[in-house]
């Protein structure tokens, strides 16, 4: 089951008193340097059923409106997660997760097209290589990403997982987007996510 950790903030129904994963300033902007501790107890309560329920949940770490010069930064711009701010949210996910070994995606929904942006991937799957040695790294790409070599060559990242995409027109997707990934060099488990 995928999911990701923090709203999707292009893609989101507001409701009132619903929990945000930071405190929220009075202009309505994140203080990414403050996490709720409430809802990353409820991300680890998530966490912890989805394992009682024979789920193994993949946690989309950085949605790709929360680094900089992305197609979601674009439209979000106020939900850049500052670099200082990532390691005290990967700290909180990380003791959310409580020891349980979910599988972590390093970007959700990404082209990898950013270089600040794969910068900030690069610096999570060192923190989630280093801070949960037993649990997968992966990253969940836009239908058109062409993930850099030096991700998929990672020996810290352990398969390739895709969406073919929500276009009826473009189902070849579903095929042709696997056949890339096995035509790499280095072998690796491929996944579509959808």
């Amino acid at each position: 089951v995928a999911i990701s950790v923090l709203p999707i903030l292009h893609d989101r129904t507001l409701r009132p008193g619903a929990l945000e994963p930071f405190a929220v300033e009075g202009d309505g902007r994140y203080d990414f340097g403050t996490p709720n501790q409430e809802y990353f107890d409820r991300v680890g309560r998530f966490t912890e059923l989805a394992f009682e329920h024979d789920l193994h949940p993949l946690l989309v770490l950085l949605w790709c409106n929360y680094v900089p010069g992305t197609w979601g930064a674009e439209l979000t711009p106020w939900g850049v997660m500052p670099t200082e701010g990532r390691r005290q949210y990967w700290d909180a996910v990380l003791k959310a997760c409580g020891g349980r070994q979910p599988i972590f995606a390093l970007s959700g929904d990404d082209r990898f097209d950013s270089p600040a942006a794969n910068d900030a991937y690069r610096e999570m799957m060192l923190w989630v290589s280093s801070d949960a040695p037993d649990c997968l790294i992966t990253a969940h790409s836009a239908p058109t990403a062409k993930l850099p070599d030096d991700f998929a060559d990672s020996p810290d990242f352990d398969f390739f997982v895709y969406q073919s995409g929500h276009d009826i027109d473009a189902q070849e997707r579903c095929y042709e987007l696997a056949a890339l990934y096995r035509q790499r060099a280095i072998m690796k488990p491929v996944i579509n996510l959808e």
